[in-house]
């Protein structure tokens, strides 16, 4: 069991009326006033604000919340990811499965976002909330999505109307109905969400979805790019195809990305699989892959000693007359192993096979039938069947066009990825604030390389050069780079030489010899001299 946070109800309760004097997100509804306005439960006396509860309901506004499910992985619940505040490190990710919370470090914000969120859960009986939030959402958008004095009463009645529902839910505000003397929170999340359960946090900003999923049920976000993607913070990979394939992966849609090398297409499918909350298999894809190599076989069982001719010839033998290797002689000394295709669809998982159309056909065609029956044959095996259990599907990454040695996909193995994502290189300014943020090289020297590259792409698309500049080939230019430009050399010396060492020998191409060539190497250094920035 982790830890617990060792506060009882009323120390909660206190801390959220009197534990902060006001917030810098909402300054003008300070804790020692009344709220303007109040819920439709409170029959008496002016309505506090509690800080935390007010801050929740701006945080909720404002976007903070980032995926909200309506399901843990293991059973009922509400998990919670919401995006760093200020001067704190890292998502917070917080689950309730009533009466227990975990993921609270301390009587904050985070306590009101949870119950926000088990209210829209309820939506048949969180009516006044909700009507609260649809009003505050009509206000925010009034004012063209400033959080502003303006929204002071809308905001004091959501704030009003979260406190009675953290306190007493839907039931009489009565003392033996107060939930905070029966909350109990651990300061560690280990709860894992379940990724096919509906995502609630868009409603929280898109008033056209909260008007139908509390009409339907249904959470349909009404906005585009929204309605085709997920909104993933933090991530490495940058460009709208990681959202996209999250979604993909949390509908369990199989999905192919196609493009250019170096373009991020195995990190979209890395950090995709993380934010969807799967396991994922990978397959490095290569020209000499046998079904085999998917499939599995049997291997040497270390536990027993043997002649591996004799063995060999035995197994030849047994295989030839139809016989099971898993029993007698000798199947004591082989055992089989599932191939990486196997145990994705025994466990569940996310294969992804990388450089895809470099194996042979054969190869990747096992991959039909797992794809569109949900089960294989093993006829290695004694012509076991496999069948895929929720959860399985399959990424493919690959390369297409001239100047890749690829061979051809099956267009009845393509007609079974219903997604397609396209990858291209980014726009010079993406590109450039990336390789910032990942080299720490100055503005003006990041725009220099990065016009460099455009203008490799841009040669090589007219046959001017063999190749161009990746992005993977910039940031390796960028991290040679780095220190020796803090240094009192010159900066178009320094790029010259760490272009030397990074991608100007594969963008030059090289002679009959094998050496790079000469003239296309020249021509490259002068490039890099002539998107020199003045005064860099």
């Amino acid at each position: 069991m982790g830890r617990r946070l060792n506060v009882h109800g009323w120390e909660i309760r206190e801390q959220l009326l009197y534990g902060r004097d006001a917030t810098a997100l909402a300054p003008w509804l300070p804790a020692n006033e009344p709220l303007p306005a109040q819920a439709r439960r409170r029959d008496a006396g002016p309505a506090p604000c509690a800080v935390p509860l007010l801050e929740a309901v701006v945080m909720g506004l404002q976007g903070d919340v980032l995926e909200a499910r309506t399901r843990l992985a293991d059973g009922d619940g509400l998990w919670l990811r919401r995006r760093p505040r200020r001067h704190t490190r890292g998502e917070r990710i917080l689950s309730f499965a009533g009466p227990a919370l975990a993921g609270l470090r301390r009587v904050d914000a985070d306590l009101g976002l949870v119950a926000l969120l088990e209210a829209f859960a309820s939506r048949e009986s969180a009516i006044d909330l909700l009507d609260a939030w649809e009003a505050l959402l009509a206000a925010w958008q009034a004012a063209e999505g400033e959080v502003g004095e303006s929204l002071a009463v809308p905001l004091a009645r959501v704030a009003d109307e979260l406190w009675y529902w953290l306190l007493f839910r839907d039931q009489t505000p009565a003392p033996v109905n107060d939930r905070l003397h029966r909350l109990v929170i651990e300061v560690a999340c280990e709860a894992r969400p379940d990724p096919t359960s509906d995502d609630l946090a868009p409603l929280l900003t898109d008033s056209e979805a909260l008007t139908a999923y509390r009409a339907t049920g249904l959470v349909v976000p009404s906005r585009l790019p929204e309605a085709l993607t997920r909104r993933v913070e933090g991530a490495t990979f940058c460009g709208p195809q990681l959202g996209q394939l999250v979604l993909a992966v949390e509908r369990g849609l199989h999905a192919m990305l196609v493009g250019p090398r170096g373009t991020g297409k195995s990190l979209c499918a890395t950090e995709a699989a993380r934010y969807g909350h799967r396991e994922l298999r990978t397959v490095e894809g290569h020209e000499a892959m046998q079904p085999v190599d998917l499939l599995g076989g049997y291997v040497p069982d270390r536990s027993a000693e043997a002649d591996p001719f004799t063995v060999q010839a035995e197994i030849a033998c047994r295989l030839a007359a139809g016989g099971d290797l898993e029993t007698g002689s000798p199947a004591a000394r082989y055992a089989w192993a599932d191939g990486p295709l196997t145990q994705a669809m025994r466990q569940g998982q996310v294969l992804f096979v990388d450089e895809a159309n470099r194996m042979p056909g054969k190869t990747l065609n096992v991959l039909l039938g797992a794809i569109s029956r949900r089960a294989l044959v093993l006829t290695e095996h004694g012509s076991r069947e496999v069948r895929a259990v929720d959860g399985f599907m399959v990424l493919m990454a690959m390369n297409q066009g001239q100047g890749y040695l690829v061979n051809p996909i099956d267009a009845a193995l393509a007609d079974r990825f219903p997604v397609t994502l396209e990858f291209d290189y980014l726009e010079p300014k993406d590109e450039a604030t990336l390789l910032r943020r990942r080299t720490g090289l100055p503005a003006a020297v990041a725009t220099w390389m990065v016009r460099v590259a455009q203008e490799t792409r841009a040669l090589r698309r007219t046959r001017q050069l063999p190749a161009d500049m990746t992005p993977r080939g910039l940031l390796a230019w960028g991290e040679l780079a780095r220190e020796p430009l803090q240094g009192p050399g010159d900066a178009g010396r320094i790029l010259a030489d760490a272009a030397l060492m990074s991608w100007l020998p594969g963008v030059a191409g090289r002679n009959s010899d094998g050496r790079v060539t000469s003239e296309t190497r020249d021509l490259l250094l002068q490039m890099v001299a002539n998107h020199r920035p003045v005064g860099v």
